[in-house]
């Protein structure tokens, strides 16, 4: 819900009735929508990170972020309820540690997956440029709904990374 209409488009009696609930029950479960919006941070932070598959089975960078698209079509809702929380994390503290901990992770997956693909003397400042990148194409892809061009800038990035892996070598 908030994906589709924004914190501020959510009310009990719409996750009440989009629950098949009372809004009452709602009330009565989670005490304030605030507590609620916590709650679902949290779980889409877990969703999120499961399904955070950058590294591929292979171990071969020809093939890094080759599921980023299919993800992005796929969880859209949840993904743009993730750049929801993270801007209103602006403005609410306990959001704003829920998404620095997804952030943290990312970038710990990223920092982890490199070496694999042959990106030797992976820093943390680089896993979070790379993550960087790859957060503004999932939000361009967003803005544009143009899979091409995603495909088009996810191919330019993973040239930078090749070029990289061959000056490690």
């Amino acid at each position: 819900m908030v994906a589709e209409r924004g914190f501020d488009g959510v009310t009990y009696r719409e996750v009440g009735r989009e629950a098949g609930m009372t809004h009452q029950l709602v009330t009565y479960h989670f005490g304030s929508l605030e507590a609620l919006f916590h709650e679902a941070a949290e779980l889409a932070s877990q969703d999120a990170i499961k399904g955070a598959s950058l590294t591929p089975p292979d171990g071969h960078l020809e093939r890094f972020l080759d599921k980023l698209i299919d993800s992005a079509n796929r969880d859209q809702a949840a993904h743009v309820f993730q750049y929801e929380m993270a801007l209103r994390s602006r403005h609410d503290e306990n959001l704003a540690r829920e998404s620095r901990t997804l952030y943290e992770e990312y970038f710990r997956i990223i920092g982890d997956a490199l070496p694999q693909m042959g990106l030797s003397n992976v820093t943390p400042a680089f896993a979070r440029v790379l993550f960087a990148a790859i957060d503004g194409l999932m939000l361009q892809h967003f803005v544009f709904s143009d899979t091409d061009r995603t495909e088009e800038s996810v191919e330019a990035l993973r040239e930078v990374l090749r070029t990289l892996a061959q000056d490690d070598t």
